[in-house]
């Protein structure tokens, strides 16, 4: 029975392990958008960035003029992807940048400057 607890636990350990070495599989980026006014500024950039393939969530706030996105990490679109998303909306975009925080840490912190 103690040979059947220890095996449980090694593979346990192992499973862990290899979950924190595969690293994590979104992660989230930020840009502006200056040139937004207004709430259907803000949904039109929003649809944009969500037909981007690898995107898997999009906050945009248009009083920051800020975009928050949730990338899948294998299939990350990068900055030209969406820079070119928010052209088609009639935008630029600009200061992309990694953020070490969640999708939805950097959403609720958007949520409280509102």
């Amino acid at each position: 029975m103690k040979l059947i607890y220890s095996l449980s636990a090694i593979l346990s350990l192992l499973f862990l392990f290899e979950t924190a070495q595969a690293g994590p599989s979104s992660q989230t980026v930020q840009c502006e958008v200056p040139a937004m006014k207004c709430a259907g500024c803000s949904w039109s950039v929003t649809e944009a960035l969500k037909k981007v393939e690898g995107v898997t969530a999009v906050h945009v706030d248009f009083a920051s003029k800020t975009a928050i996105i949730e990338v899948d990490s294998a299939k990350a679109p990068g900055k030209e992807a969406i820079f070119a998303a928010v052209k088609t909306t009639g935008y630029d975009a600009a200061k992309y940048k990694s953020l070490d925080a969640s999708f939805s840490e950097a959403k609720k912190k958007f949520e409280k400057s509102e």
